[in-house]
């Protein structure tokens, strides 16, 4: 009979690892790489949405950058076209990183004793995702940031289950460098730079040296993504007030239930915006109407009306603060129970989508487009789409947004109560990605879900791990 390798398996350390996981991991690898690669040859070169196009054009130019979206992921894209100058460099990239995340961890948990059947389940659900298959084509911010998370709670789960002279300090430099990256590709995921060391010291994960480590590496990669990169790339102040964003959003509530309260003044600079009309019949929750004509975008190049904008909405936030905590709980109410999954960026003609985002179709003829054209296959995966997110068949339950959620909250509850650490932070690191986004969202689309989507596949496994942790509990 063989011998089990001695320690757990680390994915810097392969040559520690028998054949037969050599065989496993090469099998488990490559077939969610086809998988995924089946579904980016259906949308080929990848979907996009009017953030994408945004992303796309800025990084074309390799300057204009302006701050509306964190600058990391445009010159992330300005690096990558430098390789390839095609939005599949982007999907490509996204679907290695996914492939080998699943496959790492799903060793990680064979290697630990969990149930085998959970975790080839977990396996297979990740692989056939459709939102996951989706998202690994998606050109966004998102794909990436929900893929960083699940990276970064493979490796804290692992440090449970090492005792402190066989962890090593490059996991804490890992460690450190992704949050950094999670921490400045959305605005709001700064949360994880406080919460993430200060649980992992509550949990006793790290000596103070290693904790030190990942805290100054973090910091520091952060600062300079944040401080130089947009000084040396020249990045400009976004000039413009969004439509439907956060406070315009609020300021409606505020003035339906309020309005009757609002000066002369306050109402000149609503009306800068809007007519008055406008702004009494405004959905704190988005509902379609984005690039409505009847909002216009004002500068905030102008002093003046950003200094009565500014004014007016923290007053009246001071005023009504029940209305700001409403307005987000709407919000938050239809994004966990709006439904099923929505995904504007998908175009069942090819025309279609590259006229939106100024590409031309033919720029991306050949063996491997013109192969799946033939055959159909993009129409087959949006019949698929169709069939399970739009149609009432039993299998769109488990692909609506609260269902994962409630499996994170499910087996919270059963880790707190049995006091499995490792999965309580593991499950706490993805809640708190839905947490920190629901003061910032200002539309009920399921990319801010991907984090949830992409972590749950593995928790019910992940409770059934039968290795003694390192740590004290």
């Amino acid at each position: 009979m063989k011998s089990k390798p001695k320690r757990c398996y680390d994915w810097y350390v392969l040559k520690k690892l028998s054949k037969n996981w050599y065989v496993i991991g090469f099998l488990l690898f490559t077939f969610c790489l086809i998988i995924e690669l089946f579904w980016l040859g259906a949308f080929y070169p990848a979907t996009m949405n009017g953030d994408s196009i945004n992303f796309w054009r800025m990084s074309a130019l390799g300057s204009g950058y302006d701050n509306l979206q964190p600058i990391l992921y445009t010159y992330l894209l300005f690096l990558l076209r430098r390789i390839w100058d095609s939005p599949a460099i982007v999907a490509i990239l996204q679907i290695l990183i996914s492939s080998f995340l699943v496959t790492y961890f799903s060793m990680f948990l064979l290697k630990k004793g969990a149930n085998k059947i959970l975790v080839l389940l977990g396996y297979f659900a990740f692989v056939f995702s459709i939102t996951v298959n989706i998202s690994n084509t998606f050109v966004h911010k998102d794909s990436l940031y929900a893929q960083l998370i699940l990276f970064m709670s493979i490796i804290i789960v692992g440090l449970f289950f090492k005792k402190e002279e066989e962890t090593r300090s490059i996991n804490f430099y890992l460690i450190g460098i992704i949050l950094a990256l999670i921490a400045s590709i959305r605005y709001e995921s700064v949360v994880y730079l406080l919460l993430i060391p200060f649980l992992m010291k509550y949990y006793k994960l790290a000596t103070k040296r290693n904790l030190l480590i990942t805290i100054i590496t973090a910091l520091t990669l952060f600062f300079c993504i944040q401080v130089p990169l947009p000084f040396l790339l020249k990045v400009k102040e976004y000039r413009y007030i969004q439509l439907y964003d956060v406070e315009t959003q609020l300021m409606g509530v505020i003035f339906k239930q309020h309005g009757t309260n609002f000066s002369t003044a306050d109402k000149s600079t609503l009306t800068t915006l809007s007519p008055l009309v406008n702004w009494d019949k405004l959905d704190p929750v988005w509902d379609g109407s984005y690039y409505s004509p009847t909002f216009k975008r004002a500068l905030f190049a102008d002093p003046n009306f950003a200094s009565s904008w500014n004014k007016l909405f923290w007053k009246k936030i001071r005023e009504y603060p029940v209305c700001y905590l409403s307005g987000r709980l709407q919000m938050a109410e239809t994004l966990i129970a709006g439904g099923r999954i929505n995904y504007p960026h998908i175009k069942s003609n090819e025309l279609g989508l590259w006229q939106i985002s100024a590409f031309d179709p033919s720029e991306y003829s050949g063996f491997l487009p013109d192969t799946f054209a033939k055959y159909n296959i993009r129409d087959f995966c949006l019949k698929l789409v169709n069939m399970t997110y739009y149609q009432n068949y039993a299998i769109s339950f488990f692909l609506w947004s609260p269902f994962y959620l409630l499996v994170h909250l499910g087996f919270l509850t059963f880790a707190l109560i049995k006091k499995k650490n490792y999965l309580i932070f593991y499950s706490v690191i993805a809640l708190i990605s839905f947490l920190a986004v629901m003061p910032m969202v200002t539309a009920a689309q399921f990319r801010y879900m991907y984090p949830l989507f992409y972590t749950s596949f593995f928790v019910p496994a992940l409770y059934t791990i039968k290795a003694k942790v390192a740590i004290n509990e």
